[in-house]
């Protein structure tokens, strides 16, 4: 089972060592070894890679000698012709597939660029001082307007919608 990737892709892997499974982008090449993770390779620059549970193979195409194991909650990426492997911060990262959305003590403007991503919109702030108000909360599977009405609620302000934006102002 071989797959050439070029964009994004949420993977869920049941292994089956009869038929191992791998993936091939312009860097990289990913062997499957029984995982959820997801995979970013775009404009023949951008690798990313990010386990959810499971583990992955990843070995850098240029130089097969580089290769390295990714454990959950861990990515790797491309920098320089190596590869990078780091812890993943992003408590946020798999968000879009899981529909929950958590913030701890977290800047405005990041909750809002976070949403705008999952959502595919374009909520906007009317200052970037408001951007710095911190908030901790929780979102899970709730609408658009849901989640705009009650960060308004949070900081007492409102919302302006637009044909192509919404506002918070």
């Amino acid at each position: 089972r071989k797959v050439n990737l070029k964009g994004e892709a949420f993977f869920d892997i049941t292994p089956n060592p009869k038929k191992p499974f791998r993936i091939e982008t312009e860097k990289v090449i990913i062997e499957v070894l029984g995982t959820a993770f997801n995979v970013k390779s775009e404009n023949g620059n951008l690798f990313e890679l990010a386990v959810e549970r499971g583990k992955v193979r990843v070995t850098l195409k240029d130089d097969p000698t580089q290769t390295q194991i990714v454990l959950p909650g861990e990515k790797i990426s491309t920098s320089e012709h190596q590869l990078v492997k780091a812890k993943n911060e992003n408590a946020n990262y798999f968000s879009w597939r899981t529909q929950r959305m958590q913030f701890k003590d977290e800047s405005l403007s990041n909750i809002v660029k976070v949403i705008n991503k999952n959502y595919h919109t374009n909520i906007q702030l009317s200052t970037q001082d408001l951007g710095n108000e911190k908030l901790t909360v929780t979102f899970y599977n709730n609408s658009l307007k849901y989640i705009t009405q009650l960060l308004c609620l949070s900081f007492n302000l409102e919302q302006e919608v637009k044909a192509d934006s919404t506002i918070i102002i």
